[in-house]
């Protein structure tokens, strides 16, 4: 591939990528501006509360093998290795979805226990048991980003994150406005 063609195709990529988040970005905003309205004050401050425990368990998903599958793959693509690549692919997938569902299942079980401690809030335990599903929904998001960006699958990674933004919206305002209040969000939100 000479140097233009790759230029040409960073450059489609990157135009992919930024309109992609941008949608996303745009479809987010709205949905949180939906939740934050129908909920009020004191159910949205709940609604974000319930992803703090598992936002903070996600800091230690993957241990840096989202940024080696980007890595390697594109490295053994370029290499002419696709065999190798579709090897990485599924052995680093299947290593971070079990470590997403461990850190799934430490937030389930031991959801009343980090409440207590890092919240003083023994209410929100069935807001964060529920959340407990985000930790795997955010684990495959970003080992499919991980595996797009290299795959060079630009237009499919843009399609999966403004498909989970509006599936986000949806879902979380249709369940509020279903009458499910703060329970409905959660669950909307960890469903997208």
């Amino acid at each position: 591939m000479s140097s233009i063609s790759v230029a040409q195709e960073s450059a489609r990529g990157t135009l992919i990528l930024f309109a992609g988040n941008i949608l996303y970005t745009g479809i987010t905003a709205a949905s949180a501006i939906f939740v934050a309205s129908l909920l009020g004050p004191d159910g949205y401050g709940t609604y974000t509360l319930a992803f703090l425990v598992p936002s903070i368990l996600l800091l230690f998903v993957g241990l840096g093998v989202n940024i080696a599958v980007t890595r390697y793959v594109a490295y053994y693509i370029s290499s002419g290795d696709v065999e190798r690549a579709k090897s990485v692919t599924r052995t680093a997938t299947g290593f971070l979805l079990l470590f997403g569902l461990l850190l799934s299942t430490v937030n389930f079980f031991g959801a009343s226990y980090l409440v207590d401690v890092l919240l003083h809030r023994p209410g929100l335990v069935p807001y964060v048991q529920v959340a407990s599903l985000f930790i795997i929904g955010q684990t495959v998001s970003q080992s499919a980003t991980s595996v797009f960006i290299g795959w060079s699958s630009m237009v499919e990674l843009s399609a999966f994150t403004v498909l989970q933004a509006v599936l986000k919206l949806a879902l979380t305002v249709g369940l509020i406005l279903a009458g499910f209040g703060v329970f409905g969000a959660v669950v909307g939100h960890t469903l997208s």
